[in-house]
């Protein structure tokens, strides 16, 4: 494990699985029970930042200027936008 953001409200937190900076997978994990409830592997991931929606029902990465979005239920990503420079992360608890 390379590194864990917990969500803002502190139910699910996103584990980052690789080496720095090319991830070979992410873990979205219930922090209550301590599980797993999705595991996403993609060896094109890369990192810079990341965060987790309250819940969990959304991913953020960013790296080299661009923000992708993830589906936390399902591990797809759904977009990407332009940020640079993108310096942080993070989600509202609404």
């Amino acid at each position: 494990v390379t590194a864990v953001h917990p969500s803002a409200d502190g139910t699910r937190a996103v584990a980052v699985v690789g080496g720095s900076w090319h991830w070979k997978e992410f873990v979205l994990l219930d922090a209550a029970a301590g599980t797993r409830t999705r595991t996403v592997a993609n060896p094109d991931f890369k990192y810079g930042h990341l965060a987790v929606s309250p819940g969990g029902r959304w991913l953020a990465s960013a790296r080299d200027g661009r923000v992708s979005v993830w589906d936390g239920r399902t591990g797809d990503k759904v977009r990407d936008h332009d940020a640079d420079p993108a310096m942080a992360l993070g989600f509202t608890p609404d």
